[in-house]
């Protein structure tokens, strides 16, 4: 969409050049700065329209609770905020490059370009901003790891108690580092292979997360790591199988961003 619409602004552009031309053989840079202020102003109402439309049916989404909401969620925040970084990349900074572009042919009028060099520089110095901006905010993919002490559920399963442990008190989506910890009346106890494992079942996507988890040299303590793809709530599933016998539990998770 930002790609289409920027296209149809330069060809605008373009097209409000070349009435100059025939209009005015030797434009100067005046000359050239209305011009593309007449091509540019043409899109605005179509630009405003696209865009109104678009948020105003991805807002529901972004407000929206139940079954799969926070996935939708995920999904309609990155064309929202790409609705309005192309709003602004259409009607100013495509503008403002076309002029720089344009004015190495056009005669400079003397009194005027110092105004309109700045209004240029504004324009590309918002586009860098927005750039450092969205590279700054963008949820990079966090590595798992350190003190595993903060408890991210505590489950009964079959005759013991679980506890599973990790660097934060839930969840997040990227690589993770958890251990479970099997105790039986308080003391720690090995019950063979320990499975720990999420599910979120969504019409037409299913999300699956497992850790696979190796016994440690502590008693009754199994680490492993898991790679989750996208936040919300997940029904996770811990359980044993060994000369104990075997037991599965299952439980809500909450996967925040």
């Amino acid at each position: 969409m930002a790609a289409e619409t920027g296209v149809v602004m330069i060809v605008d552009l373009d097209e409000a050049w070349r009435h100059l031309k025939q209009t005015n053989p030797a434009p100067n840079a005046g000359d050239l700065y209305h011009a593309v202020m007449e091509g540019a102003v043409q899109r605005v109402r179509p630009k405003m329209m696209t865009v109104s439309a678009i948020i105003a049916g991805l807002l529901p989404i972004m407000w929206g609770h139940g079954a799969g909401a926070d996935t939708m969620k995920r999904i309609a925040a990155p064309m929202v905020g790409g609705m309005l970084s192309s709003t602004i990349l259409t009607l100013l900074i495509i503008p403002a490059i076309y002029y720089l572009w344009r004015s190495r042919e056009v005669e400079r009028a003397p009194a005027m370009p110092a105004p309109r060099r700045k209004l240029v520089w504004v324009g590309i110095a918002v586009a860098v901003i927005l750039a450092v901006g969205a590279w700054w905010l963008w949820p990079a993919q966090r590595a798992g790891g350190g003190n595993l002490s903060e408890a991210i559920q505590t489950a009964t399963v079959g005759d013991y108690q679980f506890e599973i442990l990790g660097k934060k008190s839930e969840l997040h989506v990227g690589q993770n580092t958890v251990e479970i910890r099997v105790t039986r009346d308080g003391a720690p106890i090995d019950v063979g292979n320990v499975s720990f494992e999420l599910r979120m079942d969504m019409p037409g996507m299913p999300m699956r997360a497992n850790a696979p988890l190796e016994k440690t040299a502590k008693p009754g303590v199994y680490s492993g790591t898991m790679k989750i793809d996208m936040q919300g709530e997940y029904t996770g599933q811990a359980g044993y199988t060994g000369p104990k016998g075997e037991a599965q539990k299952t439980f809500t998770v909450r996967v925040a961003q």
